[in-house]
């Protein structure tokens, strides 16, 4: 505020005047250093606070976005998991792995269990009443179309009765280890007289499930 006072000598009343100003502008200038200074710092103390949940929400996104590793790892595993599936012909070739005997096979996805032709079946202390053998020992002769003959132990897991029109044809089951290729299962065989057929072998579902396409394009397979 400029004040004037009549008693003041010439030129005094410039130099309060002149006083009173400077004064005026010094204080408006340290308000205005104190207001920019505290912009300053509550504009660094809120980027203080949001550091951390920033940095946070960086380092949650590198470890996904960052790691491509974990994604293929992810696929590769839901791969491994999953079965291979193998195309079958209607006709192949199986082996029994006790008598490392190869059959020719018909593929039969009709048939529950698997077939094989036997020469000869010797059961230990036969009784007269199939049912009474199950679960007793048995040697069985099994003979391959090159005429090639094994002896193989295994033991009777059931019998069933098949009638024909004939008879009634009883027959026993047991289990035997077969392989395609690559792929190997102990399943349940019936043992059949096929020596008038022309595969010694049928191949059924129970050797064939969740890991085979039978294709009938294929044609025989050895």
């Amino acid at each position: 505020m400029v004040q004037y006072f009549a008693t003041d000598r010439p030129g005094a009343s410039c130099l309060r005047a002149f006083g009173n100003g400077w004064i005026g502008l010094y204080l408006a200038t340290c308000l205005f250093w104190f207001a920019a200074t505290a912009s300053v710092h509550a504009e660094t103390a809120s980027k203080t606070r949001k550091a951390p949940a920033a940095a946070a929400k960086e380092q949650a996104g590198e470890s996904t976005a960052h790691k491509p590793g974990a994604a293929v790892e992810k696929v590769v595993a839901s791969k491994i998991g999953e079965p291979t599936i193998r195309r079958i012909g209607p006709v192949t070739t199986v082996t029994e792995v006790s008598s490392g005997l190869p059959f020719p096979a018909r593929v039969d996805t009709g048939a529950t269990t698997c077939s094989i032709h036997y020469e000869a079946i010797e059961i230990k202390d036969p009784a007269e009443s199939p049912e009474d053998n199950v679960g007793k020992c048995v040697r069985i002769l099994f003979k391959n179309s090159d005429g090639k003959k094994e002896w193989v132990n295994t033991t009777i897991v059931d019998r069933v009765t098949v009638r024909t029109s004939t008879d009634d044809d009883e027959r026993y089951k047991v289990r035997l280890k077969l392989r395609w290729q690559d792929v190997e299962k102990k399943v349940l065989v019936t043992l059949r007289d096929r020596e008038k057929m022309k595969y010694p072998m049928l191949l059924g579902r129970n050797f064939l499930r969740g890991d085979f396409l039978v294709d009938v394009g294929l044609g025989n397979e050895k």
